[in-house]
Order: C-alpha cells, then sequence, then structure tokens
C-alpha cells in the first residue's frame, strides 16, 4: 500500500502542476467576450483558440482526472467497507488513500466543470 500511495503521490504532483499550468489560459478564454460577427478574422481565431484549449487541454485533463479516480476507486470502497471508525487506533496509509481518492474527486469535478464551460462557449459560437 505504501509503495502505491507514493506511486500516486508522484502522478497526483505532476498532474496537479499540468491542471494549474492551463488554469490560466482557461479562465481567460471563458472571460473574454466573443468578437462581433463583423469581425470575421478575429472570431475565426477565437473560435479555433476556443476548440484548441478544448482538444489539447481540459479535454485530456478531465479524462485523466476520471480515468485515475475509476482505477482507484475499487480500492477505496474495498478499504471503507472493510474499515471500522476509529477516531485514535486508525490506519494511517489506508486512511491517507480515502482522502487522495478524494481529493482527485474533488480535481475531477472541476476539471470537468472547466471543460464543460468551454464546451458551452463553444456551442455559443
Amino acid at each position: 500500500m505504501a509503495d502505491l500511495l507514493s506511486a500516486i503521490s508522484v502522478f497526483l504532483v505532476f498532474m496537479t502542476f499540468l491542471l494549474n499550468s492551463i488554469e490560466k489560459e482557461v479562465s481567460d478564454i471563458l472571460s473574454t467576450r466573443k468578437p462581433e460577427a463583423a469581425q470575421t478574422d478575429k472570431l475565426n481565431r477565437y473560435r479555433a483558440d476556443l476548440k484548441r484549449i478544448f482538444y489539447l487541454k481540459t479535454l485530456p485533463i478531465s479524462i485523466i482526472y476520471l480515468i485515475t479516480f475509476y482505477i482507484l476507486l475499487p480500492d477505496t470502497i474495498n478499504i471503507i467497507s472493510t474499515s471500522t471508525l476509529n477516531f485514535w487506533g486508525f490506519d494511517e496509509l489506508k486512511t491517507l488513500f480515502v482522502f487522495i481518492e478524494l481529493g482527485i474527486l474533488g480535481l475531477t469535478v472541476y476539471a470537468i466543470i472547466k471543460t464543460y464551460q468551454l464546451l458551452d462557449k463553444i456551442r455559443e459560437l
């Protein structure tokens, strides 16, 4: 279990860094207004930027987080179903594993929300 936690920790550091690196770009493009229809060059560039960020950044990260959550879910359910609630003598590794899974769930939901917002903005065009 300790080796699995170490591997997951390294993977999560990488994924969190990746999500953080694209977050500013995604937030910026979501907050910008769509150019007027008369400005065809700007509108085409805006549409291309939206699609590029969607297909190359937010969608892959959302899928990777979703797959990671799904892969770890059976172990988490097994830990929760076989463990007892103990406020003092708990198993640290199993408890940490469950908290990591909850963190992955939060990051998955956040990434999916951002992906959906970007998709919704693409649909508006």
